[in-house]
């Protein structure tokens, strides 16, 4: 017996990629988001002028973060996309996300849903996710699973010194207003 699958995303997501969701038996959640807010194409277009036209990185973190915001204000703003979530009754959420935009995070645990995450870079501090850095190697440190003692105190100080470093972009501003 298979369970269903649910994809949330925005109404003004484009309409092909939905088919491709649909096509493989994926449900879709839609929450209302006015037709002139960004798309996440954008998003992948400031991306793209950070790594290939000299695009400022900070300037482009908070183009990308105001868009995740004001998306997850949106969608925690629609009152009948949030009646379906709970009328779904969900009995876990599986989190996908980039580390600059926590709203995935959030709707779970608005809905008292819970969750797991298998983005595993993600800075695991912010979102109280559990992490083990003495056993599982960071993405920059450069180590496999079997982990010498030094080598896991190197992945250790790497893990926390990106939590650190993550804590100074735009995101980590005062929120609070989302829920």
């Amino acid at each position: 017996c298979l369970l269903p699958v649910y994809a949330i995303m925005q109404s003004n997501f484009a309409e092909d990629k939905k088919q491709i969701y649909r096509d493989k038996g994926i449900n879709l959640l839609e929450f209302e988001v006015p037709e002139h807010e960004p798309k996440y194409s954008d998003i992948q277009e400031t991306i793209y002028e950070i790594l290939f036209e000299g695009r400022d990185q900070k300037d482009g973190s908070q183009h990308y973060t105001d868009i995740g915001f004001s998306h997850c204000s949106h969608m925690m703003a629609d009152s009948k996309f949030l009646q379906r979530i709970k009328d779904i009754s969900f009995d876990l959420a599986m989190v996908d996300s980039f580390f600059l935009s926590p709203c995935p995070y959030i709707l779970p645990h608005y809905m008292g849903i819970p969750y797991v995450s298998y983005f595993s870079q993600v800075d695991s501090v912010l979102f109280r996710l559990p992490d083990f850095p003495s056993v599982t190697p960071h993405l920059y440190a450069m180590h496999d699973d079997r982990m010498n003692i030094w080598e896991r105190m190197q992945n250790t100080l790497t893990t926390y010194s990106f939590s650190s470093f993550s804590m100074s972009y735009p995101m980590h501003q005062d929120k609070s207003n989302l829920i």
